[in-house]
């Protein structure tokens, strides 16, 4: 038995020297059999032929395939995708048939994986397509409960790689507020996920680096050693104002072996599917063989047309393939838009303690710092809280709302969302979300909302007109956007404290819609529209504290998990109140409010006329104001 790392062997037949060297990344063991009687040189010569003979099939290079480093670092992220609950999930990444293409006729005999620990039901495999069959062979558990790291897992059968887009990806069970390891600059191919059947998420517009995922690749000889490729091309924004400057990002990588330089990178608008006046962005630097380096340039809207424009980004490169040197992307940009009334959506209850301080939060952090918002409040005491009404539930069941405080902000989904397919802020992130609120506040709006009350006090009958007015950009983005009309009141007074605070006026409740809770098909026409609507309002409500609310909403095929608000309004019921004071306002920590007369006589709350009103707090404060109504 010879055993050895590096093989060097030198001879002379007829003269001439005979050299070879090559060396692998495993051991190599050669079963030589020589007899002592031979001579050198036929020592030599055997020696020689069995080494040939083994070459090809040792003369390999090993390749880890994929978009991440190949160890963990301090700067991994974890990627949550449920808080709250277990879940069942798939997550993978993709290698496009452009760099399958390079290693084609390779071998893949094992995977390699980094997670936390905790994770149960791993399987690992190989695809195709996402949402495919698994490669015949290629399917394999990993038994037990992961530890935190690298893991390889070997293939049940090896692949050899035809050249196909490939899918390297692990399943399995993954326990709440549990997740995904990735880590290094985001790639539009390097994190999908999903969890519970939902949809697939792309983990990069998510700000969320590739999966520590990788495949190893055996390659008999070798591959290209440079092809520089266009990886990812994407903006961060949703809507651009023609005339400013849209920031674009995009990643270039080396799919190959070498190292090499950075080459300019051209762009242009795409008019009537022909490039427009091309411009280059220098680039500078070298990429490394493996690796993928980001870039950075703002583009000019100036030229852009209202409503979806193309972009075509592309290298002048003619090593390894060109099919991956060109890239496109779309932006939305827009010349008028409206001032935007964000709207919060709460999920509270009186039964539960964890409400009082994030009404706080929302009062001080929120609503004190952007005053141009509407704040609905529906109180989901699961079958316990006796302001609770159908639509609230019904609208709980719709976003998946199990249990309370939760949060909307324009039922987009945020950084701190539940997850990638649900709007809702759970509890535990609640107070960390005030960068996400300031966010929906900044979007533009399309469509504007005026509502106009009239109120007959002695019917307590009301009439509601609510006229609204879209752009052309929404009339092309959202051609179905819907309209919801709500009441919400102001100091209601429970029989049944809140719990912990003691809390019995509750402000911003939800009464009751005046539409579908998910909204009504709006007639427009032109671009605006006018709807009316007369009802007589409930003895129980005050109609000093009501007011209408408004917002229309874009529908999605998704039920109402992402019925995002595309603008909100809101105005009180009754327009004629005056007085020497409005009332003292204490914000959410009230107790109790009682009334007098000028005489000091304890009375039921007036409906006109100058009286007292005593207010408590849970401070233990007290003001009195006096209030006229008329």
């Amino acid at each position: 038995m010879l055993s050895f790392d590096k093989l060097y062997v030198k001879g002379k037949t007829d003269g001439n020297s005979v050299n070879m060297y090559f060396c692998t990344l495993q051991k190599i063991s050669l079963n030589v059999s020589i007899n002592p009687m031979m001579n050198s040189a036929t020592r030599l010569l055997t020696l020689l032929v069995a080494c040939l003979s083994l070459l090809g099939a040792f003369a390999q290079t090993t390749y880890r395939l994929g978009y991440c480093p190949d160890e963990i670092s301090d700067q991994v992220q974890t990627a949550v995708l449920n808080v709250s609950y277990d879940c069942l999930f798939s997550a993978g990444i993709v290698i496009p048939e452009s760099r399958m293409k390079l290693l084609k006729g390779g071998t893949i005999r094992k995977v390699r994986l980094a997670t936390e620990e905790g994770l149960s039901m791993i399987h690992v495999m190989l695809r195709h397509e996402l949402d495919g069959p698994s490669i015949e062979g290629t399917y394999t558990d990993v038994p037990g409960t992961t530890e935190r790291g690298w893991k390889e897992v070997d293939l049940t059968m090896p692949y050899i790689i035809t050249g196909d887009q490939l899918v390297i990806m692990y399943t399995g069970y993954l326990p709440a507020g549990k997740g995904l390891l990735c880590e290094g600059n985001p790639h539009p191919e390097g994190f999908y996920s999903k969890s519970n059947g939902i949809d697939w998420m792309v983990g990069s517009q998510y700000g969320y680096g590739p999966l520590c995922l990788q495949a190893e690749v055996e390659v008999n000889g070798e591959i290209v050693t440079e092809d520089l490729a266009l990886a990812s091309f994407h903006h961060a924004g949703a809507y651009y104002p023609i005339g400013e400057f849209a920031p674009m990002t995009f990643t270039l990588s080396n799919f190959g072996m070498s190292e090499a330089a950075l080459p300019a990178v051209h762009y242009s608008w795409v008019v009537e599917g022909q490039a427009d006046n091309p411009q280059v962005v220098e680039t500078q630097g070298k990429v490394a063989a493996g690796e993928t380096v980001t870039c950075t340039f703002d583009l000019p809207t100036t030229a852009c047309h209202e409503g979806v424009n193309e972009v075509k980004l592309w290298i002048d490169s003619h090593n390894g393939v060109t099919v991956n040197d060109t890239l496109r992307t779309t932006l939305v940009a827009y010349q008028e838009s409206y001032p935007r009334q964000t709207l919060i959506e709460h999920f509270s209850t009186l039964v539960c303690p964890n409400c009082p301080p994030v009404h706080g939060f929302i009062n001080k952090e929120l609503i004190k710092k952007k005053p141009e918002t509407v704040w609905v409040i529906h109180h989901v005491g699961f079958g316990t809280d006796e302001l609770t009404v159908n639509d609230s539930e019904e609208l709980r069941l719709l976003l998946n709302v199990t249990a309370s405080p939760r949060l909307t902000y324009d039922r987009r989904v945020v950084t701190n969302s539940l997850d990638e397919n649900n709007p809702i802020i759970p509890g535990t992130t609640v107070y960390s979300s005030e960068a996400d609120f300031q966010f929906c506040t900044k979007q533009p709006a399309f469509v504007k909302l005026n509502l106009e009350t009239q109120l007959q006090t002695d019917t307590r009958q009301c009439v509601l007109t609510v006229r609204g007015e879209r752009t052309n950009l929404c009339s092309q983005l959202f051609p179905e956007a819907r309209l919801t009309v709500q009441f919400v009141e102001d100091s209601v007074t429970t029989l049944r404290p809140q719990l912990d605070s003691g809390e019995k006026i509750h402000n911003h409740v939800y009464r009751q819609s005046l539409t579908s809770i998910l909204g009504d098909e709006i007639t427009w026409e032109g671009n605006t529209f006018t709807r009316t609507f007369a009802i007589d309002l409930p003895a129980h409500w005050n109609l000093e504290h009501l007011k209408a609310v408004a917002f229309v909403n874009s529908p999605t095929d998704q039920g109402g998990q992402k019925l995002e608000i595309l603008n909100a309004s809101q105005a009180a019921v009754h327009q004629q109140q005056t007085g020497i004071t409005a009332g003292t306002n204490v914000g959410m920590n009230v107790i109790s409010r009682t009334y007098y007369n000028l005489q000091g006589l304890r009375i039921e709350r007036p409906a006109t006329g100058v009286y007292l009103e005593k207010v408590v707090t849970a401070q233990g404060t007290t003001a009195v104001s006096y209030t006229h109504l008329r």
